[in-house]
């Protein structure tokens, strides 16, 4: 007897969507021109940007005026047209 899976399988990989982290983009040489309690002003490649904290997963600059390394979700950067 055949029992059909496919429901199963259409769950497991769902599943597996929720359990990898978001693709990330580095971006190098971003200023940090400005932050506020909740977002952080950066300059990159000659424009502004304004990035919630919430979506920086790793930035190289801790003061203002600095320039860095900072990584966020490619989804963002996109979304922003960073890339």
């Amino acid at each position: 007897m055949f029992h059909d899976r496919s429901h199963d399988l259409d769950n497991f990989h769902h599943d597996l969507d929720h359990d990898f982290p978001p693709e990330e983009v580095r971006l190098d040489d971003v200023e940090l021109v400005h932050e506020t309690e909740k977002a952080i002003l950066v300059r990159y490649e000659g424009e502004d940007y304004w990035i919630p904290k919430s979506q920086v997963l790793d930035f190289g600059v801790m003061e203002p005026g600095q320039t860095g390394y900072l990584v966020i979700p490619e989804w963002l950067a996109e979304d922003k047209e960073m890339i």
